[in-house]
């Protein structure tokens, strides 16, 4: 998202930006579209050819810098989400999907690559038979069956192409993040990786230490673990709203004959509450005028008192038994058997036209 010279990051901060010198530069189309090369339909570990463009050395050289020194990016995250022209860097990696190719992928950024790391968890691995960090880098694979090779790097720059099984949310949420600042690559400046290093070097960032990263794994590994507890809890309310649905659907006539009784006894209390009210209201004309005591008050009322508490609890009681017979190991609420039976005959009434 762009604001007059500011990019607005994915945590709300605003990073002010330098227009380039000579003008905006073409716009880029990210757009996802049908990919007609044929080059991505190969899922594997077998890769597209490079086009001359791609064998280009100064982004080989690029290529190399940032897969070199990609935790020293993670180190410096903040420097680099602080610098639009940080931010803008570009990153000569091209990933691509079956069928769409590279749309949504091009053009990325060292900053779309930091917050992607920062907000997507399954991004950063660390293996458990040797406890290895990697970070993803590349992603190639198929959106509709999930097979994937994605590439990973290690901390030594190391790299290894892998299949991982969270692939659809990996590709997703690396498309919407780099897709974010489309408008903002065309129009303002950016350093490339050389000199963002050259500044790394100038303010002494050149270490990685690995108690920072350690904590760096650690968050992610809990932010992921959140994910899924809270994917587990969703899941899990949806079955317990599917249970609900088929037990009230297998007792429907039963439901719809406590119901009726239901509103009956709660319109014959209603009555009674209100002529209790009645009552109350006049005892309490009669102590406001004086023809009635403070006492005489208390002594007229207190019966009609507890008449009314008895009245409400026998609605409650009713209601209580009744759900706790027709679902005794399950909570079933009054309101979710109305909900039911409403939902239910406007079905009938649709089926029935």
């Amino acid at each position: 998202m762009t604001m007059e010279h500011n990019i607005k990051l994915m945590d709300g901060r605003l990073l002010a930006c330098y227009p380039k010198e000579d003008g905006p530069s073409e716009a880029i189309d990210n757009e996802l579209k049908l990919d007609t090369s044929g080059r991505y339909l190969i899922v594997g570990r077998r890769q597209a050819v490079p086009s001359e463009q791609e064998k280009d050395e100064r982004k080989e050289i690029d290529r190399k810098l940032f897969l070199d020194h990609a935790f020293l990016f993670i180190e410096n995250r903040e420097r680099i989400l602080s610098d639009s022209r940080m931010f803008l860097c570009p990153v000569p990696i091209q990933s691509g999907l079956a069928y769409t190719g590279t749309s949504g992928f091009q053009h990325s950024t060292l900053g779309v690559y930091v917050e992607w790391w920062l907000n997507c968890p399954q991004a950063n691995i660390c293996a458990e038979e040797d406890d290895e960090r990697w970070i993803v880098y590349h992603l190639a694979g198929s959106p509709l069956s999930g097979g994937n090779h994605c590439g990973l790097v290690n901390q030594k720059g190391k790299t290894k192409t892998q299949s991982l099984s969270e692939f659809r949310s990996l590709w997703t949420s690396f498309q919407k993040v780099n897709r974010t600042y489309d408008h903002a690559k065309a129009l303002y400046q950016a350093y490339t990786i050389s000199e963002v290093l050259d500044i790394f070097q100038e303010e002494g960032r050149t270490e990685v230490h690995d108690q920072d990263i350690s904590l760096y794994f650690l968050e992610q590994a809990n932010q992921w673990l959140k994910q899924r507890i809270q994917a587990l809890k969703d899941y899990g309310d949806r079955l317990y709203k599917r249970l609900h649905e088929t037990l009230m659907r297998t007792k429907k006539e039963e439901l719809k004959a406590f119901l009726t009784e239901y509103y009956a006894i709660q319109a014959k209390a209603d009555r009674r509450l209100a002529e209790i009210q009645e009552i109350r209201l006049s005892l309490r004309r009669q102590l406001k005028s004086g023809e009635l005591s403070s006492k005489e008050y208390q002594k007229a009322w207190g019966p009609f008192r507890k008449e009314r508490e008895s009245v409400k609890y026998g609605v409650y009681e009713f209601s209580h038994e009744n759900l706790h017979r027709l679902f005794p190991e399950d909570c079933v609420s009054l309101s979710e058997i109305e909900k039911f039976l409403k939902n239910d005959l406007k079905e009938e009434d649709i089926n029935n036209k």
